[in-house]
């Protein structure tokens, strides 16, 4: 009977444990079913600007939302593009050439750019990858029957990721999502963050669809 209690205390320590924390806001007078054209963007905080971390998160996330998202949205019905799509219609637009965006400041492309993404689209949605590493997860002690499992640091995986709906005219969000997750074990990073996009792509598109002005009267936040 120990020697079965051992076993399963065993099994239980090295099953992965893993951890989620999803919270958003979503703004109850925004009419989402009005929503056509969207754009795409991404970014991660300036400490993950490595050219490892950044370059695979943003390769994933724009894999895993074309597949989840942008391929699913009924065309012509919905305009989807991703940021960098919309700086090259930017730029063959006639209004400003290619070599006239480079003669620009950062400062005065950005403008550009916003102007053209306040005519042309309706919300921008925007992936800010906040954390996205690989590190340590400090395990607490058990028992199963008699038998003491002791604790210790598991090797775990860390991502999180903001989501945020901005209405191209007012520049307000109008949706925001925080999806903080990690596991322990040796789970590859990548399947995390496609599944932490696929749940906010099936939840926009629900969104999209169905989410109109609510009928309560909402109070203006302050006096």
């Amino acid at each position: 009977m120990k020697k079965i209690l051992l076993i399963l205390a065993c099994l239980m320590f090295f099953v992965n444990s893993s951890y989620a924390q999803k919270s958003d806001w979503i703004d109850p007078t925004y009419d989402f079913t009005k929503v056509k054209r969207i754009c795409i963007d991404f970014d991660v905080k300036p400490e993950l600007r490595d050219g490892i971390k950044e370059k695979e998160s943003q390769e994933i996330f724009y894999e895993t939302i074309k597949e989840t998202f942008v391929d699913v949205m009924p065309k012509p019905k919905y305009q989807v593009d991703s940021i960098f799509s919309a700086q090259d219609k930017l730029s063959i637009s006639g209004k400003t050439s290619k070599e006239e965006l480079e003669s620009l400041s950062s400062d005065e492309r950005t403008n550009l750019l916003n102007e053209y993404l306040e005519t042309n689209y309706d919300v921008i949605v925007k992936c800010s990858v906040l954390q996205y590493d690989n590190g340590k997860k400090y395990r607490g002690g058990f028992i199963v029957g008699s038998v003491f499992v002791p604790g210790g640091d598991e090797n775990a995986i860390f991502i999180n990721a903001h989501f945020n709906v901005i209405d191209t005219k007012t520049k307000q969000n109008v949706w925001s999502v925080e999806d903080k997750r990690d596991k322990e074990g040796t789970t590859k990073k990548k399947g995390m963050f496609k599944r932490i996009i696929a749940d906010f792509s099936s939840n926009l598109i629900n969104i999209l669809q169905t989410k109109k002005p609510s009928a309560k009267t909402v109070k203006k936040v302050g006096f």
